[in-house]
């Protein structure tokens, strides 16, 4: 998410959310979208993390598996913020 922000600070004008290879431009925004995208998805990732921690000494198995979950959520994530720095 800082990397978009310092990435994307200088544009004036919106930025493309979205982007779709059949229809085009699906979605617009502002740096303030992208915050509110990324805070979430920090929140989300905080909150998989500490539940597989207290999962983890009742059932090693289902902790491990909703680690690794979380682990590809954030890079899924990260993508998403790559993609959309180089759209822009």
């Amino acid at each position: 998410m800082l990397w978009a922000y310092l990435a994307l600070d200088a544009m004036s004008g919106p930025l493309i959310i979205h982007f779709n290879n059949l229809v085009g431009i699906n979605q617009i925004g502002n740096l303030g979208d992208l915050f509110w995208l990324g805070a979430t998805g920090i929140v989300a990732v905080v909150i998989n993390f500490i539940v597989a921690i207290e999962l983890e000494p009742r059932d090693y198995f289902w902790g491990k598996l909703l680690a690794a979950a979380t682990l590809l959520f954030s890079l899924l994530i990260f993508i998403g913020f790559a993609a959309i720095i180089s759209v822009n």
